[in-house]
């Protein structure tokens, strides 16, 4: 009969290990825990160490013949958190990306390492979620973490059927599309070149100003215009007529 196949554990690699230090180790000294094996941990280990880990375990523990039980503290000294349990907890709160059950587990495993009764734990459950949850928590009067766990579960559920039934019926206010835009444009400009041509100029035309005449309206609009430019053509040509004759 084939012998059980050895489980594998994952390298620790330091302070940017996403396990705990206290809790690898564990599993480690699960792993050798036949008598063969104990006596083999500081060499066995060095093959599951990686970046810091192995940098420092070469630095500081490898050729100082130190017993296992030293090592194991060393480790712990140098990898574990520096802040405590407790500090941790406090600055643990509910993010965006997280639900309830995330944010319950992950705050728990720090406030079951503290002196905390169960009350204590409870309320800092509640001081690092929103405002919504944290009301309805509040005055539910919670005293232990798992009625505060299914409360909170179900404040979930409720929060998130309001928000989509509340943005399911808010209008939408997109932009107009292109074309709708541009025509908008040209009927907004069309209806102000018209106030304007029946908006009274703030002075007499100088078109007609120049022909003897007073009269009241846009430059644009003047009668005058065309035969006054036709005048000043016919002026023009008769002068360099008299020029040409003069010179002659």
């Amino acid at each position: 009969m084939a012998e059980p196949q050895k489980p594998k554990l994952v390298r620790f690699s330091g302070s940017k290990s996403e396990i705990n230090i206290t809790a690898w180790l564990r599993l480690f000294e699960e792993v050798t825990s036949e008598a063969a094996a104990v006596a083999r941990r500081p060499q066995t280990i060095i093959s599951l160490l990686d970046n810091d880990a192995l940098n420092w375990y070469a630095r500081d523990i490898a050729g100082n013949n130190m017993q296992w039980a030293a090592i194991r503290a060393a480790m712990i000294a140098r990898f574990e958190n520096v802040l405590s349990p407790l500090v941790q907890a406090q600055r643990c709160y509910l993010q965006r990306d997280e639900n309830i059950a995330i944010y319950f587990n992950k705050k728990m495993e720090l406030l079951r390492k503290t002196p905390l009764t169960a009350k204590d734990m409870t309320d800092m459950l509640t001081e690092g979620v929103p405002s919504q949850y944290k009301c309805n928590l509040v005055s539910a009067r919670l005293t232990t973490p798992e009625a505060w766990f299914e409360t909170a579960l179900q404040l979930e559920v409720t929060l998130k059927k309001n928000y989509f039934s509340t943005n399911k019926h808010k209008p939408s206010y997109g932009k107009p599309k292109p074309s709708a835009f541009m025509a908008a444009s040209k009927d907004y400009k069309k209806s102000k070149f018209k106030k304007n041509s029946n908006t009274k100029p703030p002075s007499p035309c100088n078109i007609c100003k120049r022909n003897g005449k007073t009269e009241w309206h846009w430059h644009r609009d003047c009668p005058q215009k065309q035969s006054g430019y036709n005048s000043a053509n016919s002026a023009s040509s008769r002068q360099s007529g008299n020029d040409v004759s003069g010179q002659s």
